[in-house]
Protein backbone atom coordinates (compact mmCIF):
# COMPACT_ATOMS: atom_id res chain seq x y z
CA UNK A 1 0.00 0.00 0.00
CA UNK A 2 2.93 2.47 0.84
CA UNK A 3 4.42 1.72 -2.35
CA UNK A 4 1.05 2.41 -4.66
CA UNK A 5 0.76 5.87 -2.82
CA UNK A 6 4.52 6.78 -3.71
CA UNK A 7 3.59 5.28 -7.41
CA UNK A 8 0.56 7.72 -7.33
CA UNK A 9 2.44 10.69 -5.91
CA UNK A 10 5.32 10.18 -8.30
CA UNK A 11 2.76 9.82 -11.49
CA UNK A 12 0.76 12.97 -10.08
CA UNK A 13 4.11 14.72 -9.91
CA UNK A 14 5.47 13.65 -13.35
CA UNK A 15 1.93 14.77 -14.86
CA UNK A 16 2.23 18.49 -13.14
CA UNK A 17 5.70 18.60 -14.11
CA UNK A 18 4.76 17.65 -18.02
CA UNK A 19 1.86 20.49 -17.62
CA UNK A 20 4.10 23.23 -16.40
CA UNK A 21 6.44 22.21 -19.33
CA UNK A 22 3.73 22.53 -21.72
CA UNK A 23 2.76 26.05 -20.29
CA UNK A 24 5.66 27.03 -21.11
CA UNK A 25 5.51 25.87 -24.45
CA UNK A 26 2.37 27.06 -25.65
CA UNK A 27 1.93 30.20 -27.92
CA UNK A 28 0.76 33.16 -26.69
CA UNK A 29 -3.01 33.57 -26.64
CA UNK A 30 -3.54 29.88 -28.10
CA UNK A 31 -7.35 30.30 -26.48
CA UNK A 32 -7.93 33.13 -28.54
CA UNK A 33 -6.71 32.90 -31.90
CA UNK A 34 -9.17 35.46 -33.30
CA UNK A 35 -7.04 38.42 -30.88
CA UNK A 36 -3.77 36.83 -31.51
CA UNK A 37 -4.13 36.83 -35.40
CA UNK A 38 -5.56 40.44 -35.31
CA UNK A 39 -2.31 41.18 -32.50
CA UNK A 40 0.02 39.83 -35.31
CA UNK A 41 -1.68 42.00 -38.42
CA UNK A 42 -1.20 44.93 -35.96
CA UNK A 43 2.03 44.69 -35.20
CA UNK A 44 3.09 44.25 -38.89
CA UNK A 45 1.48 47.56 -39.58
CA UNK A 46 2.51 49.36 -36.92
CA UNK A 47 6.29 48.91 -37.85
CA UNK A 48 5.68 49.25 -41.38
CA UNK A 49 4.22 53.04 -39.93
CA UNK A 50 0.98 52.19 -41.51
CA UNK A 51 -0.78 52.11 -38.26
CA UNK A 52 -0.64 54.01 -34.93
CA UNK A 53 -4.18 53.70 -33.15
CA UNK A 54 -5.43 50.19 -31.88
CA UNK A 55 -9.27 49.81 -30.18
CA UNK A 56 -8.65 46.86 -27.57
CA UNK A 57 -12.25 45.44 -26.45
CA UNK A 58 -15.00 43.36 -26.79
CA UNK A 59 -17.01 42.40 -29.76
CA UNK A 60 -18.76 45.86 -29.41
CA UNK A 61 -15.68 46.80 -30.61
CA UNK A 62 -14.75 43.96 -32.78
CA UNK A 63 -18.38 44.98 -35.18
CA UNK A 64 -18.97 48.13 -33.88
CA UNK A 65 -15.65 50.26 -35.66
CA UNK A 66 -14.72 50.49 -38.80
CA UNK A 67 -10.80 51.66 -38.96
CA UNK A 68 -11.90 53.36 -42.50
CA UNK A 69 -14.54 55.68 -41.30
CA UNK A 70 -12.69 56.78 -38.24
CA UNK A 71 -9.53 57.04 -40.43
CA UNK A 72 -11.53 59.46 -42.83
CA UNK A 73 -13.02 61.34 -40.35
CA UNK A 74 -9.38 61.88 -38.15
CA UNK A 75 -6.89 62.14 -40.92
CA UNK A 76 -6.47 65.69 -40.19
CA UNK A 77 -5.26 64.27 -36.72
CA UNK A 78 -3.54 61.97 -38.40
CA UNK A 79 -4.54 59.15 -37.12
CA UNK A 80 -4.41 55.12 -38.95
CA UNK A 81 -6.18 53.01 -36.71
CA UNK A 82 -6.46 48.95 -36.43
CA UNK A 83 -9.76 47.27 -34.98
CA UNK A 84 -8.55 45.06 -31.73
CA UNK A 85 -11.72 43.82 -30.85
CA UNK A 86 -12.39 40.27 -30.17
CA UNK A 87 -14.79 37.74 -29.01
CA UNK A 88 -14.91 37.84 -24.58
CA UNK A 89 -12.17 40.46 -24.55
CA UNK A 90 -13.48 42.42 -21.06
CA UNK A 91 -12.59 42.43 -17.93
CA UNK A 92 -10.31 40.94 -16.86
CA UNK A 93 -9.03 39.71 -20.12
CA UNK A 94 -9.13 42.99 -21.42
CA UNK A 95 -7.01 44.39 -19.12
CA UNK A 96 -4.52 41.59 -18.67
CA UNK A 97 -3.90 41.51 -22.95
CA UNK A 98 -3.52 45.57 -22.97
CA UNK A 99 -0.69 44.66 -19.63
CA UNK A 100 0.85 42.35 -21.99
CA UNK A 101 1.15 44.56 -24.93
CA UNK A 102 2.53 46.94 -23.16
CA UNK A 103 5.23 45.17 -21.43
CA UNK A 104 6.40 43.71 -24.48
CA UNK A 105 8.59 44.96 -27.23
CA UNK A 106 8.44 48.94 -27.68
CA UNK A 107 4.54 49.72 -28.89
CA UNK A 108 4.83 51.36 -32.00
CA UNK A 109 1.82 53.01 -31.27
CA UNK A 110 0.90 56.53 -30.41
CA UNK A 111 -2.64 56.21 -29.04
CA UNK A 112 -4.93 53.25 -27.69
CA UNK A 113 -8.25 53.50 -27.20
CA UNK A 114 -9.93 50.74 -24.45
CA UNK A 115 -12.89 49.50 -23.52
CA UNK A 116 -13.75 49.95 -20.18
CA UNK A 117 -16.36 47.57 -19.05
CA UNK A 118 -17.87 45.91 -16.09
CA UNK A 119 -16.23 42.36 -14.58
CA UNK A 120 -17.12 39.07 -17.51
CA UNK A 121 -18.56 36.43 -15.84
CA UNK A 122 -18.22 33.19 -17.33
CA UNK A 123 -20.67 30.99 -18.11
CA UNK A 124 -20.71 27.50 -16.50
CA UNK A 125 -20.35 25.80 -19.66
CA UNK A 126 -17.50 27.84 -20.51
CA UNK A 127 -15.20 27.67 -17.60
CA UNK A 128 -13.20 24.49 -19.34
CA UNK A 129 -12.78 26.52 -22.30
CA UNK A 130 -9.30 27.76 -23.54
CA UNK A 131 -10.85 30.90 -24.39
CA UNK A 132 -11.32 31.45 -20.98
CA UNK A 133 -8.38 30.30 -19.20
CA UNK A 134 -5.43 31.00 -21.54
CA UNK A 135 -4.59 34.35 -20.15
CA UNK A 136 -4.93 33.44 -16.21
CA UNK A 137 -2.02 33.14 -14.11
CA UNK A 138 -1.61 33.76 -9.97
CA UNK A 139 -1.45 37.24 -10.24
CA UNK A 140 -4.69 37.93 -12.47
CA UNK A 141 -6.12 35.36 -10.23
CA UNK A 142 -4.92 37.90 -7.30
CA UNK A 143 -6.52 41.10 -9.11
CA UNK A 144 -9.86 38.71 -9.98
CA UNK A 145 -9.65 38.07 -5.67
CA UNK A 146 -9.13 41.77 -5.69
CA UNK A 147 -11.89 42.79 -6.93
CA UNK A 148 -14.43 40.05 -5.66
CA UNK A 149 -13.69 41.63 -2.02
CA UNK A 150 -14.25 44.93 -2.95
CA UNK A 151 -16.94 44.49 -5.44
CA UNK A 152 -20.83 45.76 -4.29
CA UNK A 153 -22.05 41.73 -5.26
CA UNK A 154 -23.29 39.78 -2.53
CA UNK A 155 -20.17 38.01 -0.58
CA UNK A 156 -21.70 34.13 -1.53
CA UNK A 157 -21.93 35.68 -5.76
CA UNK A 158 -18.51 36.94 -5.66
CA UNK A 159 -16.90 33.95 -3.84
CA UNK A 160 -18.85 31.95 -6.81
CA UNK A 161 -17.36 34.17 -9.14
CA UNK A 162 -13.95 33.70 -8.05
CA UNK A 163 -14.07 29.82 -7.69
CA UNK A 164 -15.36 29.61 -10.74
CA UNK A 165 -12.07 31.61 -12.70
CA UNK A 166 -9.90 29.20 -10.12
CA UNK A 167 -11.45 26.00 -11.53
CA UNK A 168 -11.25 27.52 -14.85
CA UNK A 169 -7.15 28.19 -14.10
CA UNK A 170 -7.28 24.80 -13.03
CA UNK A 171 -8.59 23.71 -15.92
CA UNK A 172 -5.89 25.23 -17.86
CA UNK A 173 -2.80 23.26 -16.03
CA UNK A 174 -5.06 19.94 -16.70
CA UNK A 175 -5.21 20.03 -20.45
CA UNK A 176 -2.21 22.12 -21.19
CA UNK A 177 -0.56 19.50 -22.60
CA UNK A 178 -3.59 17.92 -24.63
CA UNK A 179 -3.89 22.14 -25.32
CA UNK A 180 -0.16 22.34 -26.80
CA UNK A 181 -0.62 18.65 -28.94
CA UNK A 182 -3.61 21.16 -30.55
CA UNK A 183 -1.84 24.12 -31.13
CA UNK A 184 1.38 22.42 -32.66
CA UNK A 185 -1.02 20.31 -35.10
CA UNK A 186 -4.03 21.38 -34.90
CA UNK A 187 -5.42 23.09 -38.23
CA UNK A 188 -7.18 26.29 -38.24
CA UNK A 189 -8.56 29.21 -40.69
CA UNK A 190 -6.97 32.69 -40.43
CA UNK A 191 -10.01 35.56 -39.20
CA UNK A 192 -11.80 37.23 -42.12
CA UNK A 193 -11.09 39.95 -40.09
CA UNK A 194 -7.71 39.59 -41.20
CA UNK A 195 -7.96 37.92 -44.79
CA UNK A 196 -10.53 40.73 -45.81
CA UNK A 197 -8.08 43.71 -44.99
CA UNK A 198 -10.44 45.97 -43.12
CA UNK A 199 -8.20 46.83 -40.66
CA UNK A 200 -9.42 44.03 -37.92
CA UNK A 201 -13.24 44.72 -38.54
CA UNK A 202 -15.68 42.50 -39.80
CA UNK A 203 -19.62 43.00 -39.37
CA UNK A 204 -21.80 40.93 -38.42
CA UNK A 205 -24.30 41.43 -41.46
CA UNK A 206 -20.96 40.40 -43.60
CA UNK A 207 -20.43 37.09 -41.54
CA UNK A 208 -24.44 36.41 -42.22
CA UNK A 209 -24.01 36.47 -45.54
CA UNK A 210 -21.16 34.49 -46.00
CA UNK A 211 -23.07 31.58 -43.71
CA UNK A 212 -24.38 28.24 -45.43
CA UNK A 213 -26.53 26.97 -42.71
CA UNK A 214 -29.40 27.94 -40.28
CA UNK A 215 -28.17 26.67 -37.97
CA UNK A 216 -24.60 28.62 -37.69
CA UNK A 217 -24.64 30.30 -34.60
CA UNK A 218 -24.46 34.36 -36.17
CA UNK A 219 -27.70 32.95 -37.91
CA UNK A 220 -29.19 31.77 -34.93
CA UNK A 221 -28.73 34.70 -33.16
CA UNK A 222 -30.21 36.89 -35.66
CA UNK A 223 -33.34 35.02 -35.98
CA UNK A 224 -34.06 34.69 -32.48
CA UNK A 225 -33.48 38.75 -32.24
CA UNK A 226 -35.88 38.77 -34.58
CA UNK A 227 -38.00 36.55 -32.88
CA UNK A 228 -38.10 39.19 -29.74
CA UNK A 229 -36.19 42.56 -29.88
CA UNK A 230 -37.18 43.64 -26.24
CA UNK A 231 -33.89 42.95 -24.85
CA UNK A 232 -32.85 46.22 -26.58
CA UNK A 233 -35.48 47.90 -24.38
CA UNK A 234 -34.25 47.00 -21.66
CA UNK A 235 -30.22 48.26 -22.69
CA UNK A 236 -32.60 51.59 -23.27
CA UNK A 237 -34.33 51.24 -19.91
CA UNK A 238 -30.47 50.83 -18.14
CA UNK A 239 -29.35 53.31 -20.08
CA UNK A 240 -32.60 56.04 -19.37
CA UNK A 241 -31.73 54.85 -15.05
CA UNK A 242 -27.88 55.88 -15.28
CA UNK A 243 -27.97 58.55 -17.12
CA UNK A 244 -31.22 60.82 -15.99
CA UNK A 245 -31.53 63.40 -13.74
CA UNK A 246 -30.87 61.03 -10.63
CA UNK A 247 -28.13 59.15 -11.97
CA UNK A 248 -28.00 55.20 -10.51
CA UNK A 249 -25.01 54.49 -9.04
CA UNK A 250 -22.91 52.12 -7.09
CA UNK A 251 -20.61 52.02 -4.14
CA UNK A 252 -17.30 52.60 -6.45
CA UNK A 253 -14.73 49.11 -7.06
CA UNK A 254 -11.87 50.76 -5.68
CA UNK A 255 -9.87 47.77 -7.07
CA UNK A 256 -11.45 48.08 -11.12
CA UNK A 257 -10.57 52.07 -10.34
CA UNK A 258 -6.78 51.65 -9.58
CA UNK A 259 -6.41 48.86 -12.44
CA UNK A 260 -7.48 51.72 -15.05
CA UNK A 261 -5.05 54.01 -13.31
CA UNK A 262 -1.76 51.90 -13.21
CA UNK A 263 -2.87 51.56 -17.00
CA UNK A 264 -3.31 54.99 -17.67
CA UNK A 265 0.38 55.06 -15.88
CA UNK A 266 2.37 52.12 -17.67
CA UNK A 267 0.69 53.69 -20.72
CA UNK A 268 2.13 57.43 -20.40
CA UNK A 269 5.28 55.74 -19.32
CA UNK A 270 5.36 53.37 -22.88
CA UNK A 271 5.32 56.72 -25.07
CA UNK A 272 1.02 55.26 -25.48
CA UNK A 273 -1.66 58.30 -24.97
CA UNK A 274 -4.81 55.46 -23.15
CA UNK A 275 -8.58 56.49 -24.03
CA UNK A 276 -10.99 54.62 -21.91
CA UNK A 277 -14.61 54.04 -24.18
CA UNK A 278 -17.53 52.77 -22.43
CA UNK A 279 -20.00 51.54 -25.11
CA UNK A 280 -23.41 51.27 -25.41
CA UNK A 281 -26.30 48.60 -24.96
CA UNK A 282 -24.98 47.34 -21.17
CA UNK A 283 -27.40 45.92 -18.97
CA UNK A 284 -26.14 47.81 -16.22
CA UNK A 285 -23.85 51.26 -15.69
CA UNK A 286 -24.19 52.17 -12.36
CA UNK A 287 -20.56 50.10 -11.31
CA UNK A 288 -18.85 51.41 -14.45
CA UNK A 289 -20.17 55.58 -14.03
CA UNK A 290 -18.89 55.14 -10.33
CA UNK A 291 -15.65 54.52 -11.87
CA UNK A 292 -15.68 57.05 -14.78
CA UNK A 293 -16.44 59.73 -12.49
CA UNK A 294 -12.86 59.42 -10.51
CA UNK A 295 -11.17 59.25 -13.60
CA UNK A 296 -9.77 62.13 -15.47
CA UNK A 297 -12.69 63.35 -17.71
CA UNK A 298 -10.21 64.03 -20.32
CA UNK A 299 -9.67 60.37 -20.62
CA UNK A 300 -13.57 58.68 -20.80
CA UNK A 301 -15.21 58.76 -24.12
CA UNK A 302 -18.99 57.34 -22.74
CA UNK A 303 -21.20 56.37 -25.74
CA UNK A 304 -24.04 54.73 -22.76
CA UNK A 305 -26.32 57.51 -22.55
CA UNK A 306 -29.39 57.26 -24.88
CA UNK A 307 -30.05 60.68 -24.46
CA UNK A 308 -27.22 61.60 -26.30
CA UNK A 309 -26.75 58.96 -28.48
CA UNK A 310 -30.20 57.50 -29.57
CA UNK A 311 -29.41 55.72 -32.45
CA UNK A 312 -27.36 52.81 -30.61
CA UNK A 313 -30.48 51.91 -29.12
CA UNK A 314 -32.73 52.07 -32.38
CA UNK A 315 -34.17 49.43 -33.92
CA UNK A 316 -33.01 50.28 -37.19
CA UNK A 317 -28.89 50.05 -36.46
CA UNK A 318 -29.67 46.24 -34.50
CA UNK A 319 -28.32 43.30 -35.77
CA UNK A 320 -28.86 41.18 -32.85
CA UNK A 321 -29.50 41.49 -28.78
CA UNK A 322 -26.03 42.98 -27.98
CA UNK A 323 -24.66 44.27 -31.27
CA UNK A 324 -24.89 46.67 -34.55
CA UNK A 325 -25.73 46.13 -38.00
CA UNK A 326 -23.53 47.47 -41.08
CA UNK A 327 -25.79 51.04 -40.88
CA UNK A 328 -25.47 51.20 -36.89
CA UNK A 329 -21.55 50.39 -36.79
CA UNK A 330 -20.78 53.06 -39.46
CA UNK A 331 -23.22 55.72 -37.05
CA UNK A 332 -21.02 54.48 -34.12
CA UNK A 333 -18.18 55.10 -36.06
CA UNK A 334 -18.06 58.23 -36.98
CA UNK A 335 -19.50 59.11 -33.60
CA UNK A 336 -16.57 57.89 -31.77
CA UNK A 337 -14.27 59.45 -34.20
CA UNK A 338 -16.14 63.23 -33.46
CA UNK A 339 -15.30 62.23 -29.68
CA UNK A 340 -11.83 61.66 -30.35
CA UNK A 341 -11.58 64.88 -32.09
CA UNK A 342 -13.41 66.46 -29.44
CA UNK A 343 -10.83 64.73 -26.97
CA UNK A 344 -7.79 65.66 -29.02
CA UNK A 345 -8.32 69.17 -29.43
CA UNK A 346 -9.74 69.31 -26.08
CA UNK A 347 -6.09 68.43 -24.75
CA UNK A 348 -4.25 70.21 -27.48
CA UNK A 349 -6.13 73.51 -26.31
CA UNK A 350 -5.01 73.08 -23.05
CA UNK A 351 -1.26 72.44 -23.78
Amino acid sequence: MKRFFKNTLFFLLLCLAGSLLALQLLPDYYGNPLYSDKLEEARELAEAGEVNTLFYGSSRFYRHIDPRVTDSLLAGEGMSSYNLGATSLLNPQSYVLYEEFLRGERPEVDYVFLEMSGFRQIKPGNIPTPMNYHYLDPWSLAYIARYMKESPRPLDVGGRILLEYLASYAYKILYAVPDLVEALTGERAISEAVTRGSRGYYSLDAEYRAVESDSDPVALRRRQFLDDSTVVDLYASASRRAYGEEGERARINRVHLQRLRSLLELSRSRGVELYFVISPRMARYDRILAVRDSLPEERVIDLGSIVRYPGFYSLEHTFDANHLNEKGAWHFSRVLAEEIREKLSGEAGAR
